[in-house]
C-alpha cells in the first residue's frame, strides 16, 4: 500500500506560529507543504521556506499571493490577521463554492467579492 501525504499551504508563514507549523511539519509523514505566503510587506518573499526552519519544505517560496500559494493544497492553515488575505480569500472560497451554495468568505466584515 502506497502511503501519500496531505498537501498543505500555510498563510502567514513568517511569523511565530508559521514557523511553529514548519517545524511540527518536520516531524510528520502526513503532511507536505505545497504553499506558503507572508505580508506583502515581508523581508521572506521569493525565498524557500527552508530558510525559515522548514528543511523538509525546501523548494517552496514564500509569495504574497494566497490563490498561488493555495495551488494543490487541500488544507490551508491561516495565521495571518483576519483582514490580511480577505479578497483572494473570498475569490478562492467562492470558486470553490460555484454549486449554488455561494457565500461570503466567513471572515469578510463586507460583501468583498461584489
Amino acid at each position: 500500500m502506497t502511503h501519500s501525504t496531505t498537501p498543505i499551504a500555510v498563510f502567514g508563514v513568517s511569523g511565530r506560529m508559521g514557523r511553529a507549523l514548519l517545524q511540527a511539519l518536520e516531524d510528520s509523514n502526513d503532511l507536505s507543504l505545497v504553499g506558503a505566503t507572508a505580508s506583502a510587506s515581508s523581508a521572506w518573499l521569493g525565498k524557500d521556506v527552508s530558510a525559515l526552519g522548514g528543511a523538509r519544505s525546501a523548494g517552496v517560496l514564500v509569495s504574497a499571493d494566497a490563490m498561488a500559494a493555495v495551488g494543490n493544497a487541500k488544507v490551508v492553515v491561516d495565521f495571518t490577521l483576519a483582514a490580511c488575505h480577505c479578497r483572494q480569500c473570498c475569490r478562492l472560497y467562492c470558486g470553490w463554492r460555484r454549486n449554488g451554495n455561494w457565500r461570503h468568505w466567513p471572515h469578510c466584515r463586507t460583501a468583498c467579492c461584489d
